[in-house]
């Protein structure tokens, strides 16, 4: 129960930032033309990459107590790598997305 509530909570973040970022579209010329959907996709594909990333220090022989937590992780790359290139509404649906992938299902 705890996790449907994990990722319900994650879900009502999710939709609560993809209306932001419409109606940030609705009033500002500025930033990317999308509805959310892409960004979505590229928290999959953050998420996945998290997950691959952790199987190969695995096979590097990384111990358990230094194991990279894909949430964390996902977070630092998505806030070091995209807050440049996107502006806030859609930073806010790429990080809330990728929280949802991230969390277990």
């Amino acid at each position: 129960m705890v996790l449907a509530d994990s990722r319900g909570a994650r879900l009502r973040a999710l939709d609560a930032k993809l209306l932001e970022l419409s109606a940030h579209r609705r009033t500002s010329p500025d930033g990317i033309d999308d509805d959310g959907g892409p960004l979505c996709y590229l928290a999959t594909a953050i998420a996945r990459s998290m997950s691959e990333w952790n199987e190969i220090m695995r096979e590097m022989g990384v111990e358990k107590s230094s194991r990279l937590e894909p949430r964390v992780a996902g977070v630092l790359a998505i806030e070091s790598v995209f807050d440049a290139l996107l502006d806030g509404p859609s930073l806010g649906v790429l990080l809330a997305a990728f929280e949802l992938e991230a969390t277990p299902r």
